[in-house]
Formats: structure tokens, C-alpha cells, sequence
């Protein structure tokens, strides 16, 4: 006879029943023996028919413990790469790490990235895990880039031709010090200035260059953005406005000067 038994709190498994003397035993379908159960019923042939019981057990198992190895690997790759991207931002903290190191570091990030996607990691994970390498950046680089910006500078700055070239060395260097220094127009030129007629012998005509050419030192890279003295922030871009405002003042500054010496 076809019964469904079961435990209590268990699924109904279909069966047949073995004995009735001394109470009901039943062989379930996946089972070598019967044996006695908690409950046991007629099945009902409209009702839906009950699963495969143990096996379907085993089944939802298996399942569980590969959805759990998957994350596992998961979890295990974003690791690795979270590791490699530290360690090129490591090298980027340092005060002169080689290129050679920093290649190599890149590579093992790479080399993560491609292990990551093969464990099933998503786009947007391997994103937030790696976001960091586009921020790090060595110091070698940036002073790279900074001298590279001077240079260029440096080249396009107007060509002044002195009598006296000690008077216009030393007054070019006066107003590249207070430039740096982040003094206004005006501060640059007068620096230039004392420091020009500070030398014996100096001209004036020198001293006229001088104020020409400290007033273009002082407007070097002022319509582009410039760095702070905070290698996190860099000062926002001028407009067009503000470029005109600067060289207003620095030609005010020249006829102030002049207006000084007269």
C-alpha cells in the first residue's frame, strides 16, 4: 500500500507500507528498510506530489556549499587586490621609490584584477577595490611634472637682455624667490628691483628691463591652474577675468614704479 510518512516537523516522503502488526511500518522510496514514523498518511492524488525527500536534501547541500566556496573565492580575490593596490599606494608614500618597483606593483594589481574577474567578482566591485590606484601617484612624478611646468614656463618667459647681467641675475632670482614665496605683483617687482640696484654698477636701463621682465615672472601661469602648498589641493583654474585683473596690475604696477623714481 502507497503511504507518505514523515517525522514530525519533516516533509511528507512517499513510501510503502511493510507491517501493521504492532504498529505501521513503511519503506520510503529512498530508504532500504521500513520503519515506524511519526505520521503517516494516504496521499492524496490532487495534491501536489512531495519531493524527493532526502535526495533533495543532498541537492539544496551541495548547492549551499558551492554558493559558499564561490563567496569564499570572491571575498579571497578582492582581498588580493585590495592588498596589491595598497601596496602600489605604499610605493607612492615613499620619497623616491623606483620605476621598476612600481611597474612590478602595477603588475600584481593587474594580475589580481584578471583572477578577481575569473572567481565572478563584479564590475562594480573590482571598481571600489581598485578606485584607489588612479589616486596614487609617486612623488617622483609630481616633481616631475612640477619642474616640466617651470621649464615650459621659463621658456616662454620674455627674453631681456642687460648690461650689467649680474643686476639681472640677481634681480630674476629676487622675483622667482618671492613668486614663490606667494607674493603679490607689486611685492614681486619691488624685490627684483632692490635686489637689481643692489649690484654694483647696475645701470638704468637695467633697472627698467628689470621691471619689465620681473612684471612677466610675476604673471607666469596665472590663467592656469597652479599648485598650493598642499600636494592634495591645487588652486582652481582663473577665468579670463581674473587673468585680465592680474595683468592690469602688473602694468600698474611697472607705472608705479616708474611714477616712484620720477
Amino acid at each position: 500500500m502507497r503511504v507518505e510518512a514523515r517525522d514530525t516537523g519533516k516533509a511528507w516522503r512517499l513510501g510503502t507500507v511493510t507491517c501493521v502488526k504492532g504498529g505501521v511500518r513503511v519503506k520510503l522510496d529512498t530508504e532500504l528498510s521500513g520503519c515506524s514514523w511519526d505520521e503517516v498518511r494516504i496521499p492524496d492524488e490532487d495534491a501536489p506530489k512531495p519531493g524527493g525527500g532526502a535526495l533533495d536534501d543532498i541537492k539544496q547541500k551541495i548547492l549551499e556549499d558551492a554558493q559558499a566556496l564561490l563567496k569564499e573565492a570572491k571575498d579571497d580575490a578582492l582581498t588580493n587586490l585590495k592588498a596589491a593596490v595598497e601596496g602600489v599606494q605604499l610605493l607612492a608614500s615613499l620619497e623616491n621609490p623606483s620605476a621598476a618597483a612600481f611597474k612590478e606593483a602595477k603588475m600584481r594589481v593587474a594580475t589580481a584584477i584578471k583572477a578577481a574577474q575569473e572567481k565572478g567578482v563584479s564590475q562594480a566591485e573590482l571598481i571600489e577595490a581598485s578606485s584607489a590606484m588612479g589616486k596614487a601617484k609617486s612623488k617622483d612624478e609630481k616633481v616631475k611634472e612640477e619642474k616640466e611646468k617651470k621649464e615650459k614656463e621659463k621658456k616662454q618667459r620674455l627674453v631681456v637682455e642687460f648690461e650689467n647681467a649680474a643686476a639681472g641675475a640677481a634681480g630674476t632670482a629676487a622675483a622667482e624667490t618671492a613668486k614663490e614665496e606667494g607674493k603679490t605683483i607689486p611685492e614681486i617687482i619691488k624685490a627684483a628691483i632692490e635686489a637689481a640696484k643692489a649690484v654694483e654698477g647696475v645701470l638704468d636701463e637695467d633697472v627698467k628691463k628689470m621691471k619689465k621682465l620681473a612684471a612677466a615672472i610675476a604673471m607666469e601661469g596665472s590663467s592656469s591652474s597652479s599648485s598650493s602648498s598642499s600636494e592634495s589641493e591645487a588652486e582652481p583654474e582663473l577665468d579670463a577675468k581674473e587673468a585680465a585683473k592680474i595683468k592690469r596690475e602688473a602694468i600698474a604696477a611697472v607705472f608705479y614704479f616708474d611714477a616712484l623714481k620720477t
